[in-house]
């Protein structure tokens, strides 16, 4: 397992420097799941993570038709892109100002405009309390650490995961009755901590979908509240 691990770290390091730094030094243009998106500098790269992906193409399979999506930490906008395609009403939050305007931006470049709105703030902030959805999307920042720019804050969610902990214990007064939070995590994470996280909050989840990408496991869960 450690030689895995060390394997992966160094691939990592190889292809990040070579290929991913490059493209996230300067505005990049990308075409992921039928979409053609825009993609600033400090802007969380969906074409260079798996994470995107997997979690686009799930949300994809979703029946969102008049739904109301609220996207947490929506980056470049794939989400809600994919959300407002299936017939839902989006609303985008994301911390970094170049990723609220780069969403805007996608969702006309796609034809989308007309059913999402992108709100710059930490977490919830932005969102009325009156304000219920059906779904709330979240790709989180997995790994423990302190953030030390806005590019790492799409990878970095601080010490103990405070930023998923504090996204758990806002999100159920945004959540309609049944509504239901959509989330993505790595087996490079502590999963059964995170977990415990949502459940502290009263949460139940669940597996929905897994994928194996070279020497790392992706999970999508879904979690209702108990009422």
């Amino acid at each position: 397992m450690f030689l895995v691990k060390l394997l992966r770290r160094f691939l990592f390091l190889i292809l990040y420097h070579f290929y991913a730094r490059p493209k996230i030094a300067k505005t990049d243009i990308t075409e992921l799941l039928g979409f053609s998106l825009v993609v600033p500098p400090t802007v969380f790269h969906p074409s260079l993570y798996f994470s995107s992906k997997i979690l686009g193409k799930y949300v994809h399979s979703l029946d969102l038709k008049g739904t109301a999506v609220l996207d947490i930490g929506c980056g470049s906008g794939i989400l809600s892109l994919i959300a407002s395609s299936k017939g839902a009403s989006v609303t985008a939050i994301d911390i970094n100002q170049a990723a609220v305007e780069a969403t805007i931006e996608n969702a006309k470049r796609n034809h989308l405009e007309h059913s999402i709105v992108a709100f710059q703030g930490n977490l919830f902030e932005p969102v009325r309390d009156s304000e219920k959805y059906d779904y709330v999307f979240l790709n989180p920042p997995f790994y423990p650490k302190e953030a030390q720019n806005l590019l790492e804050m799409g990878w970095k969610s601080g010490e103990n995961y405070s930023l998923i902990k504090e996204f758990v214990y806002q999100a159920f007064k945004y959540l309609k009755p049944q509504g239901k939070i959509i989330f993505i995590l790595t087996s490079d994470v502590d999963i059964v901590k995170i977990l415990k996280i949502f459940e502290a909050e009263r949460f139940t989840t669940r597996c929905v979908s897994t994928k194996q990408n070279f020497f790392e496991k992706f999970f999508i869960y879904e979690a209702l509240r108990i009422s």
